[in-house]
C-alpha cells in the first residue's frame, strides 16, 4: 500500500489494491464520524472483554 498526507495535511490518501481512498486528518471530523458509526454492536465486536462506553459528546 501507498500513503501520502495533503500538502497541507488535511487529508492522508490511500493507494491499495482496491483502489484509491481519501481520508479527513481533521479530529473533530473523525470523533463525529466515529460516534455516528459506532453501536454497541460495533464495540462488541472491536472490543468484546470491554464495557460499553459512551464516546460521544451529549
Amino acid at each position: 500500500p501507498r500513503v501520502r498526507f495533503s500538502p497541507n495535511g488535511h487529508a492522508l490518501a490511500t493507494l491499495t489494491s482496491n483502489g484509491a481512498r481519501v481520508w479527513s486528518t481533521d479530529a473533530d471530523y473523525v470523533a463525529t464520524r466515529v460516534c455516528r458509526l459506532s453501536t454497541e454492536h460495533h464495540w462488541a465486536q472491536l472490543l468484546p472483554d470491554q464495557p460499553v462506553k459512551d464516546l460521544c459528546p451529549a
